[in-house]
């Protein structure tokens, strides 16, 4: 899906039409699916926590620099995920952390500027005092890794940790 729309956008950018990118949050849990209303108004829809979740994970990406979200709840059940977190959220209304990831190509997982992303988020998860360092250096070094500028501007104005508690949906 992230591939396509990936695609679409640049074909349709190259056309001249102004076209933004699309955004994807994944989650996994129990949810109700099926027609509900009644004679004036009946729709099929999805609803629980799970589906709320997965739509502030979407919007997430726009904070995180990121265009794939991937809920610790849908990675535990990946064989082989290949991706690196993103940190641990307490989404909008919500009181309970969720790690969430970036899933990565297999060439982007064995990268340089992932380990050194990885060993800079180990140190950012353990609150160790060098981690802001870490993050600052790696943004000097890779600019355009959005989710490295994410949190080294983090740093900068003061947190620590991996725990993030998102402001806005």
């Amino acid at each position: 899906m992230d591939k396509f729309a990936n695609a679409f956008s640049q074909s349709q950018q190259a056309r001249g039409v102004p076209f933004g990118r699309t955004r994807i949050g994944v989650n996994t849990g129990n949810v109700m699916v099926g027609n509900f209303g009644g004679k004036v108004m009946l729709d099929y829809r999805a609803l629980g926590d799970a589906i709320n979740t997965a739509a502030r994970l979407e919007t997430i990406n726009g904070q995180l620099g990121t265009r794939m979200c991937i809920s610790e709840s849908t990675v535990s059940q990946i064989e082989n995920f290949r991706g690196r977190p993103g940190g641990r959220l307490v989404l909008k209304g919500k009181t309970v952390p969720i790690t969430v990831y970036e899933p990565l190509t297999e060439e982007e997982d064995a990268s340089e500027r992932v380990a050194q992303y990885r060993s800079a988020y180990a140190l950012m998860d353990a609150e160790s005092p060098e981690a802001g360092d870490a993050f600052k250096l790696l943004a000097t070094q890779y600019p355009d890794d959005p989710l490295v500028v994410y949190h080294a501007k983090r740093f900068e104005a003061g947190d620590t940790g991996s725990l993030v508690v998102m402001s806005r949906k």
